[in-house]
């Protein structure tokens, strides 16, 4: 017999970390943070951007550290976190130049 559906508790018991996965997460909303609210919202990437890029690598890094089973979306979250960082201090860089 085929299972029908799946349980998200299953999910998570096949492997995959709940840390790993929030900072999987938090990365991509800080794509979405940083990019999308650069020029539209007040504050831009850094108000909306910073502290969800702040939280994935630090998730990330605690996953990590605690050999979570799933480390690629730790590193994942952590790569994305440090990539948006990174892109806004370009960015604001190049503006004040």
């Amino acid at each position: 017999m085929s299972q029908v559906g799946t349980s998200h508790a299953g999910a998570l018991a096949s492997g995959t970390s709940r840390l790993s996965l929030v900072a999987l997460a938090l990365g991509v909303l800080g794509v979405a943070g940083s990019i999308l609210s650069w020029d539209v919202l007040p504050g831009g990437g850094f108000v909306w951007g910073t502290p969800l890029d702040v939280a994935a690598i630090a998730v990330g890094a605690t996953a990590v550290r605690g050999a979570a089973p799933s480390r690629g979306a730790a590193v994942t979250g952590i790569v994305l976190g440090a990539a948006m960082l990174l892109m806004m201090v370009v960015w604001t860089v190049a503006a004040l130049g």
